[in-house]
């Protein structure tokens, strides 16, 4: 076994800024292959001339996991192949995507990026100038740490996928935000309703997305339909006369 690298600041960030580029040669055959040996390369350099070549060509197949979390596989695959476990490491990569896509979707694209539009949404109603900051920050703060802490947690092979990211904070983004998106929608069709010239119509719309959603007629879709035509409705100010007030 060879003798294993610290994990230097210069290594991490050099993969670090490389794993913002994950998906920059992503394709069908390969999905995020490339990207993913683009984030590998400054490491593999490390190795001597035909380690280089053979980590290569191994990593240059079929690859596609949560694009936040694909730092920690490329931490786990850079420790085994600095350890001369090659083949191994190919096993731990198709090993990891899977569920990691499943649990990056889960907990970053039904989370984190709803909530962060939400804060968006409701801080401009308030404060228009700070809603792109606001979203800026909130996502940014979350998604940056992690694509940052999981090359290290996945190096130093944590068990722990989210490296940067505590039990307490993952509990916070999973339960506040999960319960906080549907009456965050109500709130801002509220504000629109407000100002528009058919506010009857759109809480009769978002009225009725909540009993379709609560009777699970086709979920977060049908929800996600009327909330958007009430929403556009609202903004174009469609005018509707109420028959008592005629």
């Amino acid at each position: 076994m060879r003798q294993v690298m610290r994990l230097s600041f210069r290594d991490q960030a050099a993969m670090f800024l490389r794993s913002l580029a994950i998906q920059g040669a992503w394709n069908y055959p390969r999905m995020q292959g490339l990207g993913f040996l683009f984030i590998l390369i400054p490491w593999f350099r490390k190795l001597d001339q035909s380690g280089f070549q053979n980590a290569c060509r191994r990593h240059m197949g079929y690859f596609n996991t949560h694009p936040f979390l694909a730092g920690y596989v490329a931490g786990v695959v850079a420790r085994m192949e600095q350890e001369g476990k090659g083949r191994e490491s190919v096993r731990a990569r198709d090993g990891l995507m899977g569920p990691l896509g499943a649990l990056g979707d889960g907990l970053f694209w039904a989370r984190v990026r709803p909530g962060a539009i939400l804060a968006g949404i409701g801080v401009s109603f308030f404060w228009p100038w700070a809603s792109a900051p606001v979203f800026l920050l909130f996502y940014n703060s979350i998604h940056l740490k992690e694509r940052w802490s999981g090359i290290a947690a996945g190096y130093t092979r944590e068990e722990e996928p989210l490296g940067g990211l505590s039990s307490r904070l993952r509990k916070i983004i999973s339960v506040f935000l999960g319960g906080l998106i549907l009456p965050a929608c109500g709130f801002i069709l509220a504000g629109v309703a407000l100002g528009s010239g058919a506010p009857w119509f759109v809480a009769g719309l978002f009225v009725l997305g909540v009993l379709l959603f609560v009777l699970k007629f086709n979920n977060m879709m049908v929800l996600g339909c009327l909330l958007t035509a009430a929403l556009v409705l609202g903004f174009l100010e469609v005018g509707m006369r109420l028959p008592w007030s005629m």
